[in-house]
């Protein structure tokens, strides 16, 4: 059970680090501020669809764990969750939270999503939320997960025709080629920005077959909406 912190100890926790991400606590009191904190939500609602889908007590890969907000909420019921993040600072208040969380059954692990380690193992889900549309070649990266993952949750951009102000572009990979859209980077100095000046972002289908083509034919939309960077699709895809 998490210790229960008194509202000047939270203070001191919060002027810790330069917070980029909110969740309330397990008590309900708000912490961690910019993205989230508008709405103060204690929830998830993919969250709630791998506890609904998947089950308990399942070991979880999450890609792009940032500062340990889906993290923390994965953990209650997971018996493992694998936090995969590549900035230092999003580490450190990944650990802040946990520990204000009281959680213990989270691997914190600093690396580049693009270069995984085939020794982690094998996973009942990998959650990748809010990262693919960051990454130069999200087919490279996507087929590098098909060892690690009987299931597969995915929420990500997508390009359309509509997107004009992304410039038309292309990835090759193995003598493929899908046609993409270029999507301009903030740089390392930005928490929830791609490591690399651009990234390129697939059309809807391309990005479908692709998930069927490393082993996930099951595939289940759970979302698909406009927001205001672009199109964004949410799905849950099994081997079986």
């Amino acid at each position: 059970m998490p210790h229960a912190f008194t509202d000047a100890q939270l203070a001191e926790f919060l002027g810790a680090h330069p917070w980029k991400t909110s969740r309330p606590l397990a008590d309900g009191r708000a912490f961690g501020e910019g993205k989230g904190a508008l709405g103060n939500v204690p929830t998830d609602a993919r969250v709630e669809l791998v506890r609904k889908r998947i089950g308990d007590g399942k070991r979880v890969m999450e890609i792009g764990a940032c500062e340990g907000q889906h993290s923390v909420l994965l953990a209650q019921f997971c018996r493992e969750v694998c936090a995969v993040e590549v900035r230092p600072r999003n580490v450190v208040g990944a650990l802040i939270r946990q520990f204000l969380w009281g959680v213990r059954n989270v691997t914190n692990v600093l690396t580049d999503a693009r270069g995984l380690d085939p020794g982690m193992g094998k996973f009942d889900l990998i959650f990748h939320v809010g990262v693919l549309y960051h990454l130069l070649n999200p087919v490279e990266h996507l087929h590098s997960l098909k060892p690690f993952g009987d299931a597969l949750l995915l929420d990500t951009h997508y390009a359309t025709d509509e997107c004009k102000k992304m410039p038309p572009s292309s990835i090759t990979w193995q003598g493929r080629t899908w046609q993409t859209r270029k999507y301009r980077e903030s740089g390392w100095g930005d928490a929830f920005s791609g490591v690399d000046d651009h990234s390129e972002w697939m059309q809807k289908e391309d990005l479908l077959q692709v998930v069927r083509d490393i082993g996930f034919p099951k595939i289940e939309i759970f979302r698909d909406v406009v927001e205001r960077n672009g199109p964004r699709i949410g799905l849950l895809a099994l081997r079986q």
